[in-house]
């Protein structure tokens, strides 16, 4: 639209004016008399030479649409990225929870394993709470893949423009702009 705006500087231009004027018993030499003025005037201004201002116009609107098409290509870009990035975190927080409970299931069975080798002597009391450490450490990794996992959803969530209280289910008054209007429409000086 732009840019047909600016081209329509180079076109020519047409105005039509229009008056019209009667007068009745007006004096004149032969009595009293009715006058009927009538007049429509039309202008037709045509662009001989303009030093390239409009073009340049014209050439600086045609710029700004590619470069807006440009700039929604790269928004579209940016925000497939965003919820490729949160789908990818997801995928690998679940697949983390996965490695991170048989982790916990491995060091358990080491952990029971080094306690009954420590009650018969093969094992020191190091060794035992090396193996509570692992245990530990996979059981932190857990929580924290878990921790992960929700906050990729959530992410997919804003990035797909859904984290909204109506999506979630949430028991909460929603804004609603219109109901806010009403209410302080009268208001003049705001509160």
């Amino acid at each position: 639209k732009q840019v047909s705006a600016q081209k329509a500087d180079l076109l020519p231009t047409v105005s039509l004016q229009g008056y019209m004027r009667r007068e009745e018993g007006v004096g004149g030499v032969f009595g009293n008399a009715d006058y009927d003025n009538d007049a429509v005037l039309v202008n037709v201004n045509v662009p001989l030479y303009q030093s390239g201002a409009e073009y340049a116009r014209v050439r600086e609107a045609r710029m700004q649409r590619e470069r807006a098409k440009f700039d929604a290509l790269d928004a579209q870009n940016e925000t497939t990225a965003r919820v490729v990035r949160a789908w990818e975190g997801y995928q690998t927080s679940q697949a983390s929870i996965r490695a991170y409970v048989t982790a916990i299931r491995s060091a358990e069975q080491v952990l029971d394993g080094v306690k009954q080798e420590q009650k018969y002597g093969a094992r020191t009391v190091l060794d035992v709470l090396d193996a509570e450490q692992e245990l530990y450490v996979a059981r932190v990794g857990l929580v924290r893949a878990q921790r992960d996992e929700v906050v990729s959803s959530y992410a997919i969530l804003a990035e797909t423009g859904r984290l909204n209280p109506q999506s979630l289910n949430m028991d909460v008054v929603v804004y609603n702009p219109e109901e806010n209007f009403e209410r302080v429409k009268f208001r003049p000086i705001g509160f």
